[in-house]
């Protein structure tokens, strides 16, 4: 069955951007504020936050979601779209989240995430996503125990900065097209140890320098059917650029008939 996204010192560090650019690089500010319940300082947070806020910077928002009904009627309709913030947009970043007394981030009730986020200007699950892996500390307590955390910073980016990473990220997928054409003609599948072995060599020569979605969308490609590839494929350029670049190879495969399957 197939199944259905400041300084100029630091400029090359958000998503390795290869188009200059002349305004001052965004920064994730230090916190601002924090709050804990006891079992561990405001301090001991603040320490975590300062040391790993710029590994926030990559999640910086690009694209939007909207469901909109069509003039002509209809059902509602859902896109993608470059986003873009409104003059004075906040660009406050709040932080909640819960800690174990193994320093483990829990997944919040109301999302499911590592950390309830609330900002204009940052994607709340690639934020919450990377806090998982910063080394908080642990603190003396039975297992049940928990140490809730409130926590205030600031970022902010500029048209620049988002208009250099769409074009960056525009490359990614216009290059990932041009090594995934040549594996097979328009009427044929590529054989799946070739389309494995093809991402598994984009990923190592591009991966480290990629937008974190397309290299996850791409390790994800890994793993499935080239039906569901494709459509995967599609789908995350809609999420990374709210747009899609023209790959005819990958729009003819999905119109081929798939193989039955196989009787277990």
């Amino acid at each position: 069955m197939r199944t259905r996204p400041v300084r100029r010192r630091l400029a090359a560090f958000f998503m390795l951007l290869a188009l200059p650019c002349a305004t001052q690089a965004a920064e994730v500010s230090r916190a601002d504020k924090v709050e804990t319940t006891p079992g561990l300082s405001p301090k001991a947070i603040r320490k975590v936050f300062d040391s790993h806020r710029q590994t926030l910077a990559p999640c910086m928002r690009l694209v939007a979601y909207r469901t909109h009904t069509p003039k002509e009627g209809g059902p509602p309709r859902s896109e993608h779209f470059v986003w873009k913030p409104a003059p004075g947009e906040d660009d406050r970043l709040r932080l909640r989240f819960t800690l174990a007394p193994d320093g483990k981030l829990q997944k919040q009730p109301r999302t499911l995430q590592a950390a309830d986020v609330q900002s204009s200007y940052l994607d709340d699950y690639c934020v919450a996503t990377r806090m998982e892996k910063w080394p908080f500390p642990t603190f003396s307590g039975n297992p049940d125990e928990r140490v809730q955390v409130e926590l205030w910073a600031r970022f902010r980016t500029t048209a620049a900065e988002r208009k250099a990473t769409l074009a960056r990220i525009r490359e990614d997928y216009t290059a990932l097209c041009k090594a995934i054409t040549p594996l097979s003609s328009d009427d044929r599948l590529p054989s799946p140890e070739d389309w494995t072995a093809t991402l598994q060599r984009f990923l190592d020569e591009r991966g480290p320098r990629m937008a974190p979605s397309i290299r996850s969308g791409v390790e994800n490609m890994l793993h499935i059917n080239i039906y569901d590839a494709a459509l995967l494929l599609e789908n995350s350029m809609d999420e990374a650029m709210g747009a899609r670049i023209d790959c005819p190879r990958i729009r003819a495969w999905r119109e081929i008939e798939p193989p039955p399957l196989r009787p277990q």
